[in-house]
């Protein structure tokens, strides 16, 4: 059977690469286009976001002018404060991304929604991308098709232009995913890097979030089975230490992982297992940790950071609050647990598509890519984004609270326009001048909290 010659197969290459890079570009600009568009409507009618004091979306742009005053006005010490009281939500999205475009804004509190636009871009580039990596053939268009379903739906352009977590939690998701297809794909140290900071920073943005995206790193777990055996700890070592957390977290969910001693139960839990993981790496797991690369770097850039966070007082009693029934009270029914794939086939029906014909064919199209995937017509990885999809569903459940995403029209805002910052969440004494309001929560242990004066004057 006769070889193409060298130069025709290089040919294709480049004609390939250029359509790839191509179709990449087109994607960005639509998706910024779209952007502009949403950012365009967004600035008519802003103040509409306000109409609910009650609301998360207040705690999360309390947290980030908090953080912009701090920032602003050099407060080192003041900022460790506010970046320790994130109880509720862990500090990248609100503490760093939101108050990083409070401050770069000159205090304007429009500005709250650009993480959230910028990730809401960021996610439909990450659909191509990660589409593209997993359809054998018609790569580009089932890329741009995967992308286009993310920029007309309805509650991902509601939220692209809000202060919830949900379009940066979207984007981290689909990162944490494209990384670890990535790996699938072309396994290598700065492979394995990429997707252990992406896990970290989807950590810090979302407790459950994170959760949901840990089960891609199932086949991960599988791959290093045996060699984790032959590097465990002796029994009794183990026992001691599973015996010693459980028991601590049994302690902290007796006192409904509220009060203080349900915060020292749960921190000495954390440092028990961080314990053993320190003396894991350095004894029976020393050979795996230098041997083996993925660990080493799951071990440094994702591990680690998360234990040093939920070692911190309060950090790991709020992870186990924030998963715990307690917190989900009369969202679906008891005797439901799987409730969530209704929940969630009712939203895609409403909110995430705009006609239920739509819906239809995007589950058509799931249901397809399991078949596919089962029959080894996709790509490696296609299964690690399934695995999350089958994780994801039964725990979708309304909200506490009623979130309304959409804006409401048909109530007048309660914020002020001016660029000073009227109609933030302000201080109740002496806020600084250059940040018009401030804020404080009144109550850092809930959710969305309280705010003492909500559009009060400056």
């Amino acid at each position: 059977m006769s070889t193409p010659p060298q130069s025709q197969t290089t040919g294709t290459d480049t004609r390939s690469s250029t359509l790839d890079r191509t179709a990449l570009a087109i994607v960005c600009v639509g998706a910024a286009l779209v952007a502009v568009l949403l950012w365009h409507r967004y600035l008519s009618h802003w103040e509409q976001l306000w109409t609910d004091l009650i609301h998360d979306r207040s705690a999360h742009l309390d947290f980030g002018v908090q953080a912009a005053s701090d920032l602003r006005n050099l407060r080192v010490v003041g900022l460790l404060h506010d970046l320790n009281s994130f109880r509720s939500w862990p500090p990248l999205h609100d503490g760093v991304l939101v108050g990083i475009a409070i401050l770069i804004s000159g205090s304007d509190p429009r500005a709250a929604v650009l993480p959230s636009l910028l990730a809401f871009v960021g996610t439909s580039v990450l659909a191509f991308l990660m589409t593209r990596r997993l359809v054998p053939r018609w790569r580009n268009l089932g890329g741009a098709l995967a992308a286009s379903l993310v920029l007309v739906s309805p509650t991902m352009r509601a939220f692209a232009t809000d202060v919830m977590i949900e379009s940066s939690g979207a984007f981290f998701i689909l990162l944490v995913l494209y990384a670890a297809i990535r790996v699938q794909q072309q396994p290598s140290a700065p492979a394995w890097r990429f997707r252990a900071i992406a896990l970290t920073a989807l950590f810090l943005t979302k407790y459950n979030y994170w959760l949901i995206a840990l089960a891609g790193s199932i086949p991960t777990v599988w791959w290093l089975r045996s060699p984790m055996r032959r590097s465990a700890l002796p029994r009794s070592t183990r026992w001691t230490g599973r015996v010693i957390v459980l028991a601590l977290v049994a302690i902290a969910a007796w006192h409904g992982f509220l009060g203080g001693t349900a915060i020292a139960a749960a921190t000495l839990a954390a440092i028990t297992a961080t314990a053993s993981v320190v003396l894991w790496s350095r004894t029976t797991g020393r050979d795996l940790v230098a041997d083996e690369p993925a660990v080493r770097i799951l071990l440094r850039w994702h591990v680690a950071p998360v234990l040093m966070r939920l070692c911190i007082p309060g950090k790991f009693q709020g992870f186990l609050w924030y998963q715990s029934p307690t917190t989900n009270r009369g969202e679906a029914p008891k005797s439901n647990p799987l409730g969530g794939i209704g929940y969630y086939a009712s939203a895609a029906a409403r909110d995430y598509h705009t006609t239920v014909i739509v819906a239809v064919v995007v589950g058509l199209f799931l249901l397809s890519a399991g078949i596919a995937w089962k029959r080894g017509l996709l790509r490696s990885g296609a299964g690690v984004l399934l695995l999350v999809i089958v994780v994801a569903l039964p725990r979708n459940r309304p909200a506490p609270e009623p979130q309304e995403p959409l804006p409401r029209t048909d109530d007048a805002g309660r914020l002020g326009r001016s660029r000073s910052g009227r109609g933030c969440p302000r201080r109740s004494a002496d806020p600084p001048p250059e940040l018009g309001c401030g804020s404080r929560r009144h109550d850092r242990d809930g959710g969305a909290g309280t705010v003492e004066a909500f559009v009060a004057p400056c």
